[in-house]
């Protein structure tokens, strides 16, 4: 997996258009992305809220923001204003939601180098905090998973000629 989101950084980052396939990859690669991200808050629940390691990263270096905001004009045009729209404000969301579950869990840990060496316990007010955040990101994801799939059955449709 990280070998070809690497892969696909590169080439948004080198190739102002992107054709067909490498958008669908795009959308996948972000779908589960996302899957990635509440797999390991859930393991955060199932060890019971003890955090051992919990990465981060910043909004704008998920695929998916390469995608909306370096090839803004192709991607918006590709997607369709609407779904565009609505895929980046989800986007922005969502990070929201992650963002405020990872700053309690690392809030007491000295960092999160320090939480890879250490256990660290989440008080119970944080717990039900965790649990009602990662309940709107469950949302959250859900409504982008919808919008995933319809850009995608969009771009499926979607004569090859319209990529180049």
């Amino acid at each position: 997996m990280v070998n070809l989101c690497y892969r696909y950084y590169i080439i948004i980052q080198g190739v102002v258009v992107l054709n067909k396939s490498e958008y669908l990859k795009i959308l996948t690669i972000t779908s589960n992305e996302y899957d990635s991200y509440l797999y390991r808050i859930k393991n955060i629940f199932d060890d019971d809220f003890t955090l051992k390691e919990f990465s981060y990263k910043k909004k704008n270096k998920f695929i998916l923001a390469k995608c909306l905001y370096e090839n803004k004009t192709q991607t918006k045009d590709i997607f369709g204003e609407l779904f565009y729209s609505k895929l980046e404000t989800l986007h922005s969301s969502w990070f929201d939601e992650f963002t405020k579950i990872y700053n309690i869990c690392t809030k007491n840990s000295g960092g999160i180098i320090s939480s890879m060496f250490k256990k660290n316990k989440v008080s119970d007010f944080d717990k039900e905090k965790i649990i009602a955040y990662h309940d709107d990101l469950l949302q959250t994801t859900k409504e982008l998973k919808s919008i995933i799939n319809k850009i995608t059955s969009r771009l499926k449709a979607l004569p090859d000629s319209k990529f180049l």
